[in-house]
């Protein structure tokens, strides 16, 4: 059973793959006065700092058996009734001092995905926030830093992202907002809509700097997803579609 809500305190949880855009809608919370990290760091996304809170991280790590294990090898969702005790004893405590402090907060960490089940248990009433980048854009990035296979990076996207539409669709929906990171970034319309979602202004953290892969060659853009379908039952276009279609929805739902 989840903490009752201490005074109304808003809890929020973002939701998303790796390299999708949780770490800037964190920073807009953050920014907006809803407490998402330990602390404030001077560094930059690109030297390390993605404005994830360190306790909910290592839980999750803990929970998943994954310290050793590269991101996009960690591809497996929990059960939450067989979560192994410590963690979630962890979690439970870190909630309960959340709880006491009476602040507006939230977490995001893209493992969160694969580990919502338990976290949806044990957390009070709160908002959930979806953020998903196009499959091609998020290979578009483990390409260009060279980390990563093209079969590893989209069996991981697809995983993560499944799971995370799995959460949303079992959230009720004035409590679940879901966000396109290219619409996000492109236009206004999204960040208002957030915006009226939490029922609060935001600080806007965006910046064009965050949209590297905005001018990369598409010709052949759905091919190694198409390939990966042929490989795998997994059909990344298909769900990416899916996601597109959702996020729509939830724009005009927001007007």
């Amino acid at each position: 059973m989840g903490l009752e809500p201490a005074d109304s305190s808003t809890v929020v949880v973002v939701l998303g793959m790796h390299k999708s855009g949780t770490s800037l809608v964190s920073e807009i919370l953050d920014r907006s006065g809803i407490e998402m990290i330990e602390h404030s760091s001077a560094l930059g996304y690109d030297e390390g700092f993605h404005h994830e809170r360190r306790a909910t991280s290592e839980i999750n790590k803990d929970l998943l058996h994954a310290r050793d294990l590269h991101s996009l090898e960690t591809i497996r969702k929990i059960d939450p009734d067989c979560a192994d005790p410590e963690p979630r004893g962890a979690a439970e405590r870190f909630i309960a001092s959340m709880a006491e402090r009476r602040v507006d907060w939230g977490f995001k960490d893209p493992r969160t995905c694969l580990t919502y089940d338990l976290w949806r248990n044990l957390l009070p009433p709160h908002k959930l926030i979806c953020v998903f980048r196009d499959a091609t854009e998020v290979l578009q990035h483990y390409t260009r830093v060279r980390k990563g296979s093209a079969f590893r990076v989209l069996r991981a996207w697809y995983r993560y992202n499944e799971a995370m539409l799995d959460a949303f669709k079992r959230s009720p929906e004035q409590d679940r907002f879901m966000i396109h990171y290219r619409t996000f970034m492109e236009s206004g319309e999204g960040l208002a809509a957030l915006s009226r979602f939490l029922d609060r202004p935001l600080v806007d953290r965006r910046s064009d700097r965050l949209m590297r892969s905005r001018d990369k060659a598409r010709h052949a853009a759905w091919l190694k997803p198409r390939l990966h379908r042929l490989l795998t039952s997994q059909d990344v276009a298909g769900l990416n579609r899916r996601l597109r279609e959702v996020a729509r929805e939830e724009l005009k739902a927001a007007d």
